[in-house]
């Protein structure tokens, strides 16, 4: 076995942190912990060699912006874990505790995590309440109606072939929902964590509104009974399961549906 010297030193960081995220977790960074390691061997004629890794320490819960006496759960509280599983180059970097992150940035963020998730309905509420606890949370826009265009897509969950409703990436909303029997209930759920969001900032404000497009032939009949709901606690969407069932017939047999396999862009 070759002999080897393994120290470590914790840097600590300065406010404002980095709100970062690796795989699904978002955290504020309050330091970096360095493992060094030195071996021997001759490289570049030094008779050693010194391999340096750089994890993450995080806190999931900036104290600065908690309730004086909220209770918080063992993850929450949690300051100082280290992800040592992760490296700081791996992770990406969100924004700064002392930012507000724009809409157009928060919807951009959550296409970036559908290589991993199939549906975003969970990460939205969970990015938008993470990002609340550690910066300045989420910018709405200001609009009080949006356009959903909605299209179908082919998505590559390792190495399987799923058929996928789902809006444009630049539309206001991230809508990516699995076409099968459960896309009412899905696409509806979906909505709902949006119009959470909206209640949150703005709870005296009246509701916002939304209709639906498409120039997917497929998609057509599906896409006229959408329209005219309003996004509401209350509301269902009401898709009888003729057309729903004419929908996942034309999906199974059409094979070369809109777009292409992979990320969205």
């Amino acid at each position: 076995m070759d002999n080897k010297i393994v120290s470590t030193t914790y840097v600590p960081l300065q406010p404002p942190f980095q709100i970062i995220k690796y795989s699904g977790d978002i955290a504020m960074q309050i330091g970096t912990l360095i493992v060094t390691i030195q071996k021997e061997g001759n490289v570049n004629g030094l008779g050693y060699q010194i391999e340096t890794h750089s994890h993450p320490v995080v806190a999931y819960e900036n104290k600065f912006k908690a309730e004086p006496n909220r209770q918080l759960t063992s993850y929450q509280f949690l300051e100082g874990a280290v992800w040592n599983n992760v490296e700081v180059k791996d992770v990406t970097t969100i924004c700064l505790t002392n930012a507000r992150l724009p809409w157009r940035e928060f919807i951009d963020f959550l296409w970036k995590d559908v290589d991993r998730r199939l549906c975003v309905a969970q990460p939205t509420i969970a990015a938008y309440w993470s990002l609340e606890k550690l910066c300045g949370g989420v910018e709405l826009p200001e609009a009080k109606h949006y356009d959903i265009h909605l299209e179908t897509y082919i998505f590559d969950k390792g190495g399987e072939k799923v058929p996928v409703l789902r809006s444009r990436p630049d539309d206001v909303f991230a809508i990516h929902v699995q076409i099968n029997s459960d896309l009412v209930h899905n696409l509806k759920h979906q909505l709902m964590n949006y119009l959470l969001i909206w209640l949150n900032n703005r709870p005296s404000s009246s509701p916002i509104s939304y209709s639906f497009e498409t120039d997917d032939d497929i998609l057509r009949d599906f896409v006229d009974q959408l329209q005219g709901i309003s996004l509401s606690v209350d509301s269902p969407l009401n898709i009888d399961r003729d057309t729903l069932s004419k929908l996942l017939k034309m999906i199974d047999k059409d094979k070369n549906m809109n777009g292409e396999i992979g990320e969205p862009k």
